[in-house]
């Protein structure tokens, strides 16, 4: 807005100038009432402009493709010719130009330039008369003490899983018994050849008998009981009964049985749950799996069981979530003051709060006092007073974002990422996908693979998105190794811009076992809007390469476009020029 009245009050000024060269009417003319009609006229314009930026919204020609895109060059020429042949705008403006006066100017004689040049030797007496004095004046700009949140060192936290260990009754090994029977108890007491019960004569009946009276002898079930055919012993017994003496062959009955035996079931009672769940987010990664307790042997139920380990502590190393706002001070070029420690986990501070001092922007103003013309540089005229600038970060990194932009409209896919897969061994506590606060020499990398090693490398610098994290491998419905999924872009930019600008547009990251790194369309682009974009997180970043001396030419180019642009102050016309008359 201060730019727009500058410029309102430069034309008053300037008119006002030159109407002492046409008459003395024109010198009647009150400055303060013009000054005052100028800043109300802007204040109107500019209302006008909020109006119809209300109506059209932020992006009013991003709402879709134009047809014309698809146009060439040489297409879009001859369109809009044909188009202005039949637009009367076009017509007026074409006819105006090729119809008006061309008037030359002198520059060594026109009263215009003359003018112009005493201007530019005393500008101060011109404008404001010859008691006009220039003075500069230095204000210091206030100091800010500002605080931040950083994430600290990572804590090692421990948790435990429990060897569980219940009995499931089942059958045993099997074990072999005889039993010595007389013949009077086997079928009559025949017997074939060599004194072996024939085959024939065992059936089912026959064996289901010996079976109940095996378990009765020896106190099982007779479903545990399974019977041979008996043998015969070559011996015999006497039994007398009623006055007579009986003998009687004595046979071998051979039988197997399985006992009923109580089974030690194993399951593991694992409490690391929630450590295990900020290890899938990257937020902790494994250290050690010690087993505390064991090997020995315990009484359960009455039965003995031996296991080689009946109790393991895991330790994993977190870092603490923080906002880590830090960054956009420190690529302020703050001064970093005092550190203190806002929260502990032992002897471990996990997060601290860092203040900063951050110096006040010097400023030189320029007074202009005395005279009689309303010159407002000194901000005697209207407030013009000023805000320290703390929008160069956000500046470019949009800038970094328009330069990223150069050259990737040809193709489909508009800042592509790609995909990158990091693995964790549960069973020997083998991690290679670390947390986010960092990986050490303990962490054993060496054993991981190299795209592992690269994949570390760039989430440290800051250029990969977390995904997910799932099951890449079960055994016995139990799951052994777990992959941890991120797309990676070629800046910390591009990653971030990412970030912002798919929620805007509704676009996820796909799920763990298949990411969606793809890059944007065009169209998608266009949907996004960069002035709801927070990239705060690459100030720093962008502020270490920035240099105050790669502005230093732009005066001098600016200067050198100015020559040209006045070199070419005569266009080309159909109308000879004409030289301006003097008075």
């Amino acid at each position: 807005m201060n730019l727009l009245r500058s410029f309102t009050l430069s034309l008053l000024l300037f008119f006002s100038d030159h109407c002492l060269l046409i008459t003395d009417d024109c010198c009647k003319a009150n400055p303060w009432q013009s000054l005052k009609e100028g800043d109300q006229l802007a204040s109107e314009l500019l209302k006008q402009v909020d109006t119809k930026k209300q109506e059209t919204g932020p992006h009013p020609f991003f709402a879709r493709c134009a047809p014309e895109s698809n146009l060439s060059e040489s297409e879009l020429n001859i369109h809009a010719s044909r188009l202005a042949a039949k637009d009367p705008v076009s017509q007026m403006i074409i006819n105006s130009s090729s119809s008006r006066p061309r008037i030359k100017l002198d520059t060594a004689t026109d009263p215009l330039f003359q003018t112009a040049q005493k201007v530019s030797d005393t500008p101060l007496t011109i404008i404001g008369g010859s008691e006009t004095k220039l003075t500069e004046i230095t204000q210091t700009g206030r100091d800010e003490t500002l605080t931040c949140e950083e994430t600290g060192e990572e804590a090692e936290y421990t948790c435990k899983s429990y060897l569980l260990v219940t009995l499931k009754e089942d059958r045993g090994p099997p074990q072999q018994g005889s039993l010595e029977i007389p013949s009077y108890t086997l079928y009559d007491g025949w017997r074939g050849q060599n004194g072996i019960i024939p085959r024939n004569s065992f059936d089912a009946s026959a064996q289901s008998a010996l079976k109940h009276y095996i378990s009765s002898r020896i106190g099982l079930p007779s479903e545990q009981v399974e019977v041979s055919p008996p043998v015969y012993s070559r011996q015999v017994v006497e039994y007398p009964a009623k006055g007579w003496t009986h003998w009687y062959s004595i046979y071998v009955l051979p039988y197997s049985y399985r006992p009923l035996i109580k089974v030690p079931q194993f399951a593991w009672d694992n409490r690391c749950g929630a450590l295990e769940a900020k290890a899938d987010t990257g937020g902790c990664s494994y250290v050690s799996k010690v087993c505390t307790q064991g090997p020995e042997t315990r009484l359960i139920g009455g039965v003995s069981v031996y296991a080689p380990c009946w109790e393991e502590t895991y330790t994993y190393s977190c870092s603490h979530p923080s906002v880590n706002d830090c960054g956009p001070l420190r690529a302020r070029g703050c001064v970093q003051m005092a550190s203190n420690c806002k929260q502990k986990v032992g002897n471990v501070c996990v997060l601290y709060q860092q203040t900063y001092l951050c110096k006040g922007q010097t400023k030189t103003t320029t007074h202009i006092k005395g005279g009689q013309t309303p010159f407002c540089l000194d901000g005697n005229c209207r407030d013009q007073s000023w805000d320290s600038n703390d929008e160069l970060g956000s500046a470019l990194a949009q800038l970094s974002l328009l330069k990223e932009l150069q050259g990737q409209f040809k193709n489909p896919s508009i800042f592509k990422g790609d995909d990158n897969y990091c693995s964790k061994q549960i069973l020997s506590f083998k991690d290679c996908c670390g947390s986010l606060g960092g990986w050490g020499t303990d962490l054993g990398l060496a054993g991981c693979s190299s795209q592992e090693k690269l994949l570390s490398q760039r989430r440290k610098k800051g250029l990969c998105h977390f995904v997910g994290t799932y099951c890449a491998k079960k055994v016995l419905g139990q799951c052994v190794t777990k992959k941890s999924s991120y797309c990676c872009f070629g800046s910390k930019l591009l990653k971030v811009f990412h970030e912002q600008g798919r929620p805007q547009i509704g676009l996820g990251w796909g799920e763990a076992e298949f990411p969606l790194c793809r890059g944007f369309e065009l169209e998608e682009i266009q949907k996004i809007d960069f002035s709801k974009l927070d990239l705060r997180e690459v100030f720093e970043d962008l502020m270490k390469t920035y240099s105050p001396d790669k502005l230093k030419g732009t005066a001098t180019h600016l200067k050198d476009r100015l020559e040209i642009i006045q070199k070419g102050i005569i266009p080309n016309s159909k109308n000879p020029p004409q030289q301006r008359k003097e008075g």
